[in-house]
């Protein structure tokens, strides 16, 4: 069994890259967790940051600038609200003004901010390390079965505003622009690893729709 990842420790470990202030960065911390483990998140917490952090090291070695994709960890789901489309927009601008204060380095800011951003659409980047956060963001696609469908059952339960008609057809929507793409992981070692059970899980999924 996998040790769990203590995330508040890894964030103490990024940050202090950048700043001595413990009291700021733990205030930090505890900001980011206060707002993981709102109520309303079934899917977007914790424990998504945790599975993402898990494969992050199996990656570190191809990026170009790990602390930005760390940073993008973190921040790119600070604002979740199922019912809004600038979720992504208000995350990086927090993240952008947080790492301002941690004396972050412009350029290591600049692209944690494009990473965000570019979770809105998951669209393939130009920026390599870009497309590995994304990956990271979607890996969960290609889990095993059981992990797939209570993913799936979290999802829904974040979209317990809308009825159920309405949330299947936007739902389907979502798994058909999946599967509508020549590749649903833009990187290497995540296309290798996942493609093929994520079109897998979401052609079972759309079955059951």
């Amino acid at each position: 069994m996998e040790p769990v990842i203590d995330l508040q420790t890894e964030w103490t470990a990024l940050c202090s890259h950048y700043s001595k202030n413990d009291e700021l960065i733990q205030s930090f911390w505890q900001e980011i967790e206060k707002n993981h483990r709102d109520d309303d998140r079934h899917y977007h917490n914790l424990d998504h940051l945790r599975f993402m952090y898990g494969l992050f090291e199996s990656i570190r070695e191809h990026l170009d600038n790990p602390n930005a994709v760390l940073f993008a960890i973190f921040y790119h789901d600070y604002v979740y609200d199922a019912s809004k489309r600038d979720n992504e927009k208000r995350s990086a601008e927090i993240a952008e003004e947080k790492m301002k204060k941690l004396d972050v380095d412009s350029d290591t800011i600049h692209r944690c901010t494009k990473h965000i951003l570019a979770t809105a659409k998951h669209e393939e980047s130009s920026d390599p390390d870009t497309n590995y956060l994304l990956d990271l963001d979607l890996a969960i696609l290609g889990a095993e079965t059981e992990h797939y469908f209570a993913y799936a059952k979290s999802v829904r339960e974040e979209y317990n505003m809308y009825d159920e008609l309405t949330y299947l057809n936007g739902r389907k929507k979502v798994l058909d622009d999946f599967l509508s793409r020549e590749r649903i992981f833009h990187t290497k070692p995540f296309h290798r690893l996942f493609e093929e059970r994520a079109r897998a899980n979401i052609l079972e999924e759309l079955t059951a729709i």
